[in-house]
This record gives structure tokens, C-alpha cells and sequence, in this order.
């Protein structure tokens, strides 16, 4: 499905139509229904957010309101990609970019899943975070494949036996601090 895609930011992105677009095409057509348009600005404003609110805040959902169009995101790109930060930080950032849309356009796209179309998902509460994180995280790896070179299609098979190893392991940091707290 293709969403309008509208760039009003100030900062230069190769190709970010195309890395929206291709960050869209992962989650099903069913969870953009009533969702109009990505806006990309500098800076998210927002007179319903204090200032502190806004200032690193790099995406935002705007629900569908009564007598104002259909739902739409921004997605703010001077908060992905840092200008005050040092020159490590910018290019570590710039490095992450397509990444970053990529969590920033799925983000908006599940905060309109779960608020507008899961109707029986609570809307407040610890649950509806979980849920978009589970979202986010389950597309995003969908997204990772379908960028990914050989290098990742040759250790794909080995995924399963490195998560595995990893919850092991974190079971087993637990297991000591639960000992040293108790001993």
C-alpha cells in the first residue's frame, strides 16, 4: 500500500522516500486502514506537549479526530539524526538511519494498529506497551531480513542457537545476583 509520504524537514535524507516506503510494505495493508500520510519534519511541534515533551521526542501519532482527516504520524529527523551531538555520535547516527526510520515508521504503524483497529487491547496500562513493543520488535525483524545481505542469510540458520545461547546466559546473571543478594 503506498502511504503519501510528505518530506517538510530542512535536513537532506537520501532516498527517504523510498526507506519509508520500504518500512511500510512489511506491516499487512489491514493495520494502515484510515491512515492517511508520514510526515517528515525537523522537529516534532505539538501544542498539546510541553517543550521538554517535544525535544526528543522522534515520532508521534495523531489519532483520527472528529472533523479532521484520518490518522497521520510524524516522524522528526533532527532527534534520529543529531546535529549538537560530537562527531562520533553524528556518525554512528547517520549509520543507524535506515534503521531507525525503518523502528519510527512500524512504530506508527502499530501505535494505529492497537489504538484504532485492536479493539480488545485496553488502551491504557502497562499492556498496550508491551504489545506495541511486541509489534515493533516482530515487524522490524521482518524488515531486517528482507534488507539483509549474504552475510546475514549465511548466519540465519544460526539465530536460533545464538538467542538460545543469550537466554542461557541471562538466566544465568540471574540466577548470580539472586545468590549474591541472598548470601
Amino acid at each position: 500500500m503506498a502511504i503519501k509520504i510528505e518530506n517538510r524537514s530542512s535536513i537532506a535524507v537520501k532516498e527517504l522516500e523510498s526507506q519509508i516506503q520500504s518500512a511500510a510494505d512489511v506491516v499487512p495493508v489491514e493495520h494502515w486502514r484510515n491512515f492517511s500520510r508520514i510526515v517528515v519534519v525537523d522537529r516534532i511541534e505539538n501544542p498539546r506537549l510541553t517543550k521538554e515533551q517535544t525535544v526528543n521526542l522522534p515520532v508521534l501519532y495523531h489519532p483520527k479526530m472528529p472533523g479532521a482527516g484520518s490518522a497521520f504520524g510524524e516522524i522528526a529527523l533532527a532527534v534520529l539524526l543529531p546535529a549538537e551531538a560530537t562527531w562520533w555520535r553524528r556518525r554512528m547516527a547517520k549509520a543507524q538511519l535506515k534503521a531507525m526510520i525503518a523502528q519510527s515508521v512500524i512504530s506508527i504503524a502499530a501505535q494505529h494498529y492497537i489504538v484504532t483497529l485492536q479493539s480488545r487491547m485496553k488502551k491504557k496500562g502497562p499492556g498496550v506497551e508491551k504489545a506495541l513493543r511486541e509489534y515493533v520488535e516482530r515487524y522490524f525483524v521482518v524488515w531486517r531480513d528482507r534488507q539483509s545481505g549474504l552475510r546475514a542469510r549465511l548466519f540465519r540458520p544460526l539465530v536460533p542457537y545464538l538467542e538460545k545461547w543469550q537466554k542461557s546466559a541471562r538466566r544465568y546473571q540471574m540466577e548470580k545476583a539472586r545468590k549474591k543478594a541472598a548470601g
